[in-house]
């Protein structure tokens, strides 16, 4: 029996991701980076905002849910301000989980329906 494959760590992760046109790809190269948590500075993930595609953002969105560095919360408010409703609702739930009672006091004074609801799914 084969020993299981090693997990690419986030260099290798970024690296891919930069390179890849792909947006199906792209989103599984997020969902890989989500598989772990991170102490990376998720600015190294601003280049794929760029993109202007919500299925990317709503995948960032979710990945950033893992990160523990002091940038995430900048790039997930970014996310916020999408016309996007569910990288709106993915980015309140990544903050929510991060950032517990701090997050909800901010979002609530956003005042969007779609991030409200994330709050109520959220506190259950």
């Amino acid at each position: 029996m084969e020993p299981p494959a090693k997990k690419a760590n986030f260099e290798q992760l970024l690296a891919k991701l930069k390179a890849e046109t792909n947006e199906l790809e792209i989103d599984n190269l997020l969902c890989s980076i989500q598989s772990s948590r991170r102490i990376s500075d998720p600015n190294q993930l601003f280049f794929l905002l760029e993109r202007k595609s919500d299925s990317i953002n709503q995948s960032l969105a979710m990945a950033l849910g893992v990160f523990r560095h002091e940038n995430t919360k900048k790039v997930l408010e970014q996310l916020l301000e999408s016309k996007d409703e569910v990288t709106r609702e993915f980015s309140a739930y990544s903050l929510l989980d991060l950032y517990g009672g701090e997050a909800e006091t901010f979002l609530k004074m956003l005042n969007d329906p779609v991030i409200q609801q994330a709050i109520e799914e959220w506190k259950k």
